[in-house]
């Protein structure tokens, strides 16, 4: 299991980086756990730091192939 989180850079940066983060991860098949580090600390890492990230994260959670994984 990896832990990540991302700051907001430019309008759309988060958003960008968790749709790469999963391209990236649906590319390894070895990842069987995914957690997002939804907090602020010296930085925020909240998902709902834009709407943009935010719906990039929705997308990530309903993608099927995410959900093959476990079954």
């Amino acid at each position: 299991m990896v832990e990540v989180g991302c700051t907001e850079g430019g309008t759309g940066l988060k958003a960008d980086w968790i749709a790469d983060a999963r391209a990236t991860i649906k590319k390894w098949p070895e990842v069987v756990g995914f957690s997002y580090n939804n907090e602020r600390t010296d930085c925020s890492y909240l998902l709902d730091s834009s709407t943009s990230a935010l719906n990039s994260f929705k997308r990530m959670g309903a993608d099927d192939s995410f959900r093959k994984r476990l079954a």
